[in-house]
């Protein structure tokens, strides 16, 4: 397995209307996660990945209330983000639906990490082992879900885990990508452009020592601008942020992952609708 330096601090990269929280301690991010409820803020996307014996957390707010109510959870146990009755003993499962869904592994034990925002859907969640994955999201897709949110994680052995969550929807195919090659993210990501859709997250992910990607899209008629970049520190994102916010873009998802011996992040942004005058 790769070895990773802890992050000596968190960043908080902060520009005109949104956050960015990354390497974060699971404390320092239900710190900043209560200052963003306090203050009514819309937390967009949570993440988080074991790097050594500890997770790092990263995660995304709008400094505004398009989405405030929301549930942050940082210590789901299995049972709870595997089992729906389970997790109603700490959230009213029938009116929140899945925002984000990640997880690590540690002492052989999965904490799911989950945001979760006010809504009603015919939705499924899980962190079930990969081969139970494919078979879920094969079997989603013939009932006519689609993929919403695809988090592989990491174990410190036997095979991978997958975050996973799925939405019935209408006239819509499912939109999402597992186990691409660089090359092959590239492609599909062009594809999803041309076709009128935009990426919601990108997942860097290392299995059996090679790289692959995961990918989740929606499909959208406005055609709003959108890019998607990875490999990134902390120091990196904040300046390609700074470039990005510039061009009027917000941040909708943020994964991190170890790669190339540093903790590094994935992020997805796009134009809001209102921004487009």
């Amino acid at each position: 397995m790769e070895v990773v330096a802890y992050p000596s601090q968190p960043t908080l990269i902060e520009l005109p209307g949104w956050q960015l929280m990354t390497d974060a301690t699971k404390d320092q991010m239900q710190s900043w996660l209560e200052e963003r409820k306090q203050a009514k803020h819309s937390v967009v996307w949570l993440d988080a990945v074991m790097i050594g014996e500890q997770p790092v957390f990263a995660a995304v707010a709008l400094l505004d209330q398009r989405a405030s109510d929301w549930q942050a959870f940082l210590d789901l146990t299995s049972q709870e983000v595997n089992d729906v009755a389970a997790l109603t003993r700490r959230l009213d499962t029938t009116n929140y639906v899945v925002t984000s869904i990640s997880g690590y592994v540690r002492d052989k034990a999965l904490t799911g990490v989950a945001l979760y925002h006010r809504g009603k859907a015919d939705g499924m969640a899980g962190i079930p082992n990969w081969l139970n994955a494919e078979r879920n999201l094969e079997a989603a897709a013939r009932r006519g879900y689609v993929a919403r949110a695809i988090r592989p994680v990491a174990t410190t052995s036997g095979p991978l885990l997958c975050g996973l969550y799925v939405e019935g929807a209408i006239n819509t195919s499912s939109r999402h990508a597992m186990a691409l090659t660089e090359a092959q993210l590239t492609t599909f990501l062009r594809e999803q452009r041309t076709q009128g859709a935009y990426a919601v997250s990108v997942v860097p992910y290392a299995d059996a020592g090679k790289r692959h990607f995961a990918v989740t899209c929606r499909q959208d008629a406005t055609d709003l601008p959108w890019e998607a970049n990875h490999d990134l520190t902390a120091d990196q994102l904040e300046g390609v942020a700074e470039k990005l916010t510039k061009k009027q873009l917000t941040p909708l998802s943020v994964i991190v992952y170890p790669h190339d011996g540093k903790v590094r992040y994935s992020t997805v942004w796009r134009k809001a609708a209102d921004a487009e005058q």
